[in-house]
């Protein structure tokens, strides 16, 4: 049976009413919930590095048959492919905590910044490039690639990120620590498939290649933080406003790691003696820094929310029991009749995406008599 569709089984209601009666209740209620059993490198952590690389080296290899026959499309699926490998096996792992249309919604999102992003890039190339030398290694060339990377880059696209993730942290979906995560990384791929798309056009199937491995997973790691830091925060900044006090922190270690990596791989680039391999060295370092910082993060947001005795919340039973309610609110659309239809619009979306709840589950609020559980584990309502 697919995941999240609908069909006339009922369940016993305590099964679903069970796990949402912890917001009911006070912390000195509550059993104490346990750290979830797993080592910095488990085995869930491995297999989906390991998934993620090899169905890359698939992808890219289907890409790279493609360009014999078809080479604009043996350039697109080489491009796309990083971003849709991440965020499938993102999604299979943490699917309880996500629904699909809020993914999606985090990843288009980021692209719609992109737009005005584009504003700072012109300031760039029209009044301030020209003022300094590019390509080598003098004085004005490296200040050139620090203002270029550690500001018109490395801040101003984890800005865009922060900006679109910060705007659901107070969202009945996003409750979960991990859904934070995942839409961060969603937000991250976002602006990395993008990008991609230009630089592979613009550059080839070698930098398809390169940015595979290396900056479409960056963006993605980057985007992680962002995510993990908010969820980190949110218990002493619950919503927008208060999160821009303690932007600063939450964006210092991805605009440093993000920063850094294109300045030493631009340094690299330019250098023609063994400082060119330092360079792309430091900057592979770099990267491997931010995702284990990101690990590490999640290991510390998850043992505090495990002390205050919040477990893992499956996102789409709680939409079928409606306790508390997340269908109708006024920030929740739905474009399809699935949970996984359920997501948190942008201002852009709420012109094609309805806010209504569905009628077995609007007659029936708090109540389970029209929901089951599909053979994946997944509570879905009917209709």
């Amino acid at each position: 049976m697919d995941d999240n569709t609908y069909h006339h089984t009922p369940i016993a209601p305590e099964r679903v009413i069970a796990m949402n009666n912890r917001q009911g209740s006070t912390l000195a209620d509550r059993p104490p919930v346990p750290i979830e059993p797993s080592s910095f490198c488990d085995w869930e952590c491995t297999s989906y590095c390991l998934g993620c690389a090899f169905t890359i080296i698939i992808g890219l290899a289907l890409g790279g048959a493609f360009l014999l026959a078809a080479p604009p499309l043996g350039l697109l699926i080489a491009a796309v492919t990083p971003g849709v490998v991440i965020l499938a096996l993102t999604r299979h792992y943490y699917k309880n905590q996500v629904t699909q249309g809020q993914m999606i919604v985090s990843f288009l999102e980021t692209i719609m910044w992109m737009i005005p992003l584009l504003i700072w890039d012109l300031i760039w190339v029209l009044a301030i490039a020209p003022q300094l030398k590019d390509g080598g290694l003098c004085g004005l060339c490296i200040l050139a690639y620090l203002i270029q990377h550690y500001f018109f880059a490395g801040f101003c696209e984890e800005v865009v990120k922060f900006k679109v993730i910060s705007r659901i942290t107070n969202s009945s979906l996003t409750e979960d620590w991990r859904s934070m995560m995942v839409y961060g990384i969603c937000a991250g791929c976002g602006f990395a498939t993008a990008e991609n798309i230009l630089y592979v056009f613009s550059y080839g199937y070698i930098t398809a290649i390169v940015r595979a491995f290396l900056s479409v997973p960056l963006h993605c790691t980057t985007g992680a933080i962002i995510g993990l830091g908010i969820a980190k925060r949110r218990p002493i900044a619950p919503n927008c406003q208060a999160l821009s006090e303690v932007v600063f922190p939450i964006l210092f270690v991805p605009w440093l790691v993000h920063g850094s990596f294109n300045f030493l791989l631009t340094i690299g680039e330019n250098a023609n003696s063994s400082l060119g391999i330092l360079g792309f060295v430091g900057a592979v370092l770099f990267f491997v820094g931010g995702v284990a910082y990101a690990r590490h993060l999640s290991f510390q947001v998850r043992a505090e929310q495990a002390s205050a005795g919040n477990g893992k919340i499956d996102i789409h039973q709680r939409i079928l029991a409606g306790q508390p309610p997340v269908l109708g609110l006024p920030d929740i659309r739905q474009w399809g009749t699935r949970t996984n239809c359920v997501c948190s619009c942008c201002f852009m979306c709420q012109c094609c995406c309805k806010n209504h709840v569905p009628q077995d589950l609007e007659m029936n609020m708090h109540s389970t008599q029209y929901a089951h559980e599909d053979s994946s584990g997944v509570y879905v309502f009917d209709q």
